[in-house]
């Protein structure tokens, strides 16, 4: 049977006002693409785009020792670089770095839980992307701990894969249709 054609979400006039931070939001996926291609390459680090928004989903190993939040040399050496992309960007974007843990409990004389391994990550890294000139106001952090996991933590892989960074970054709303 034929598909009965349907508006589209949003109007011309809404479509017109994004537009720009659509394009602005394709061209930062292109130059961070380009910065961490090897990183891609050996899925370390992946790319998710939506029309407004930009994740960078990073595998905890490069970032951390194993119970740990202090970023290593090696993890300093791709965030940096990604913190002077930030750090250009207009005022209105909104930086969220998001710690995630995989389901085995912690317990140490730094960490007595996920949490607050998982918020002391996200806040490792926005220390990192201050020391970067990313300005405070548009940085936040949150921790996770094992939940919204990626994978099954039933297996080594799926709980690497829980193990990570995410650093969202939020277009600024379009501006308003002036009357």
């Amino acid at each position: 049977a034929p598909i009965k054609a349907t508006k589209p979400i949003l109007s011309r006039n809404e479509q017109r006002r994004i537009a720009p931070i659509v394009k602005a939001m394709a061209k930062l996926r292109r130059e961070l693409e380009h910065l961490l291609a090897p990183q891609i390459a050996q899925h370390q680090i992946i790319l998710e785009e939506q029309p407004l928004s930009l994740t960078i989903r990073l595998n905890a190993q490069i970032l951390f020792a194993s119970g740990q939040a202090v970023l290593t040399q090696d993890a300093k050496k791709i965030m940096g670089p990604i913190g002077d992309v930030l750090a250009k960007l207009p005022s209105g974007y909104l930086i969220t770095v998001q710690g995630y843990t995989d389901d085995r409990p912690i317990h140490t004389s730094l960490f007595s839980s996920n949490w607050e391994l998982s918020t002391a990550r996200a806040v490792s890294v926005v220390q990192l992307f201050r020391l970067r000139q990313v300005p405070g106001s548009a940085l936040s952090a949150q921790g996770f701990s094992k939940f919204k996991p990626v994978a099954s933590n039933d297996t080594q892989a799926g709980r690497a894969a829980n193990r990570r960074v995410e650093i969202l970054i939020t277009a600024p709303k379009p501006p308003e249709e002036s009357q």
